[in-house]
């Protein structure tokens, strides 16, 4: 004979087992959100380096022609090209149209939810901090 009576326990482990698929399923959605986020930053961030570096370069043969139009090839060397290269007008030009062409093929990213979400808390943010 028993004196006291045994809990229900079928009952927790069931509770405990159901909480804890719950959790594992919350920590895969997050990793997965951040592994997700950090692809699309690394991604833009590739971009728009690339971007920013063509626009650099289209500036860099432009006052390059410039200056070997105007007679000064002393002026605004290219560093990364070897002299031949640098006072050779024909090959400054295509390179030019080359890059120009990559300009042109850029778009900006349109924004998305996500970024509407982003904005949305960076401005909460602020107010809640300076108030």
């Amino acid at each position: 004979m028993q004196w006291l009576p045994s809990p229900p326990t079928d009952n927790i482990y069931k509770l405990l087992a159901v909480f804890g698929l719950w959790l594992i399923a919350g920590a895969l959605t997050l990793v997965s959100i951040f592994s997700y986020l950090d692809y699309r930053f690394q991604k833009e961030t590739r971009e728009e380096s690339h971007h920013s570096q063509t626009e650099q370069m289209v500036n860099d043969f432009t006052k390059r022609i410039g200056a070997l139009e105007k007679g000064t090839p002393e002026l605004h060397k290219i560093a990364d090209l070897p002299d031949s290269f640098n006072n050779d007008v024909t090959f400054l030009k295509n390179s030019l149209v080359i890059q120009e062409r990559k300009l042109s093929t850029y778009k900006e990213r349109e924004k998305d939810n996500l970024d509407t979400f982003m904005d949305y808390l960076l401005v909460h943010e602020k107010s809640f901090i300076f108030s």
